[in-house]
């Protein structure tokens, strides 16, 4: 894992340094974002020391620095799909190292091995990739969704946060699978009972910005292996890295996951 090595000496003894106090370093739970950009690709900082990285695409994120390297490709693909613990690091030259991989010297030091992005400030990762600083992006926590469904009605406003949780959930996994899952061309869209998961409210009737779209019009499943027994093979809908909607048709079981979770309480 080329991008992430850290080795760093001392290698002047008559140099200083302005070292941290690691007491002082405040590292905010959260998702820290490309440069800022909340639809580029991020670090994940939750509680009990756990990083992450989350990307539409991790395999092209690493091809581009390990370009013919399958093996360098997978093993960080793997390394980085999952929450890693990690430990800080302050080195002699005054970095601070979130290491997720460490050993202790023999004078009991800690000693970081494979690291994830350095501290820079409370609102700032860096030292990872070349692309860029990765900033903090405060109330990056989503506070409400509303789900837009027949034209004119008032979009119903999701707060529970253990809802919010499920349905943000939801769409993360949606995203990473959708592709394995694609609208079959030249068959019928429906389009005529569709919810929109949106984080913008707006009056009725107005434009609104989706998130995605979950299509639940003209189902009819049958019941040998769960494909569709009529034309309908769309059932989700979400932008692509370009912006636009793509079209995908995922399990049954997936929309019957998210189905209770946005329609709205007593209604049929």
């Amino acid at each position: 894992m080329s991008k992430n090595n850290e080795n760093e000496q001392d290698t002047n003894d008559e140099m200083s340094f302005d070292v941290p106090d690691i007491n002082n370093i405040n590292i905010k739970v959260g998702r820290y974002y490309l440069n800022g950009d909340t639809n580029s690709y991020y670090f994940e900082i939750t509680k009990g020391n756990h990083i992450q990285l989350h990307c539409d695409d991790l395999y092209g994120l690493f091809e581009k620095w390990n370009p013919e390297n399958e093996a360098a490709i997978n093993e960080d693909v793997a390394f980085w799909s999952v929450p890693r613990e990690y430990k800080v690091v302050v080195t002699e030259m005054g970095k601070v190292i979130l290491a997720v991989q460490w050993q202790y010297d023999d004078n009991s030091n800690l000693t970081g091995l494979m690291s994830g992005p350095k501290w820079v400030d409370e609102n700032t990762l860096g030292g990872w990739g070349d692309e860029g600083d990765f900033k903090y992006v405060e109330n990056a926590e989503i506070s409400a969704y509303y789900i837009y469904h027949w034209y004119g009605e008032e979009p119903y406003e999701i707060t529970d946060k253990d809802t919010i949780h499920k349905i943000t959930a939801w769409i993360e996994n949606a995203k990473s699978v959708c592709k394995d899952y694609p609208y079959i061309d030249g068959l019928e869209y429906g389009g005529a009972d569709a919810y929109g998961i949106s984080l913008e409210k707006v009056e009725s009737g107005e434009a609104h910005e989706n998130l995605c779209i979950i299509d639940v019009s003209q189902y009819s499943w049958d019941t040998s292996g769960g494909m569709h027994s009529e034309s309908k093979l769309c059932n989700f809908s979400i932008k692509d890295d370009t912006g636009e909607f793509q079209d995908y048709n995922l399990p049954k079981e997936m929309i019957d996951e998210i189905m209770p979770l946005i329609t709205r309480p007593n209604v049929e």
